[in-house]
């Protein structure tokens, strides 16, 4: 999986992340050994949409609300990532409908999520899907700043 998540933050992120700054962060995030740590944790769910044994979409639910916003009864869609040749073929969509099922599964009545400002084709997945936006928040790639669009919806 940690292939995977690195080929879609690589895509996403790495035109505006300096090289040596970007291996470093992947390696460190996404490596095997850390992803596989990350899966042993609780409380997280992860959910993995594959085509011929390889993994083409991942999903992580994570508990916890953004710092300054108080959202009772709330799980963070903490992310949602797609192998860019997989675009368009229902793979985030069906992902995204699998997490609603195990948020209803659990008893939440709400799920939030940050995406980068200038992804526009998830802001507009998002909103697709009745995301609405409530906030702003700053995220660090190492020293690089992104800023993040908060998005809510109920379940």
């Amino acid at each position: 999986m940690g292939g995977l998540l690195q080929r879609v933050f690589r895509a996403t992120y790495g035109s505006r992340i300096p090289d040596q700054i970007l291996e470093s962060y992947l390696k460190r995030v996404f490596g095997a050994a850390q992803v596989a740590v990350e899966i042993a944790q609780t409380p997280q769910f992860h959910l993995v949409a594959s085509f011929e044994g390889c993994i083409v979409g991942a999903a992580k639910l994570a508990l916890g609300s953004p710092e300054g916003h108080a959202l009772p009864n709330s799980v963070e869609l903490a992310r949602l990532y797609v192998d860019p040749i997989w675009h368009g073929k229902g793979v985030a969509q069906a992902l995204l409908m699998k997490t609603y099922d195990q948020c209803r599964e659990f008893g939440f009545k709400n799920i939030w999520l940050c995406a980068w400002e200038e992804n526009r084709r998830a802001l507009a997945f998002y909103r697709k899907h009745g995301f609405e936006a409530f906030g702003a928040m700053p995220v660090f790639v190492d020293t690089v700043r992104f800023e993040d669009i908060l998005l809510r919806r109920s379940i």
